[in-house]
């Protein structure tokens, strides 16, 4: 089954449903959302993405994200992807940006809004073994160093993001 999304325009207003692989096959705009969550203790959760993914498999990334669907509002979409990828719920999410994103990789033009959320969650978390290969909890101190040692091993919206935010 297609993953039907919106196109949007440049100021982020819905022109049309479209599938996600029309999005990136021929480079058009549309939503995206991305998780900081950060525990009682300040340390922010990271997963790694399954090796088999296309694009920046192996890659350490925000605590999770996804594609807004058609029709999707930014909360919601983002409490469906936290909730399916580490088995968190009830989150108190909290906007601090948005980026935009223009990649051209591999026969995929991936251009982007991406809501950009972060939250302090107390709950386990429980990864979606089949998207996810492992996860972890990062002192901010010592994530900034890793990035700075071994940039390459970190998605690169991720590492704008940490530098921008925080």
């Amino acid at each position: 089954m297609k993953e039907l999304i919106e196109e949007i325009d440049e100021k982020g207003n819905p022109v049309k449903t479209i599938s996600r692989q029309e999005a990136h096959e021929k480079g058009l705009m549309h939503r995206t959302v991305v998780l900081m969550l950060f525990d009682l203790d300040g340390r922010l959760f990271l997963q790694k993405r399954a090796g088999w993914k296309k694009y920046f498999g192996g890659k350490w990334e925000f605590s999770a994200g996804g594609h807004l669907e058609a029709g999707e509002g930014e909360e919601k979409g983002m409490k469906k992807e936290a909730e399916e990828e580490i088995g968190v719920k009830e989150l108190n999410l909290k906007k601090i940006g948005e980026e935009r994103v223009d990649v051209k990789q591999e026969g995929m033009h991936n251009k982007e809004i991406v809501s950009v959320f972060k939250t302090v969650s107390k709950t386990g978390i429980v990864i979606d073994g089949e998207e996810v290969e492992d996860g972890r909890f990062w002192e901010l101190e010592e994530l900034k160093k890793e990035i700075e040692e071994n940039e390459a091993e970190f998605t690169p919206l991720l590492v704008r993001c940490l530098k921008k935010y925080f």
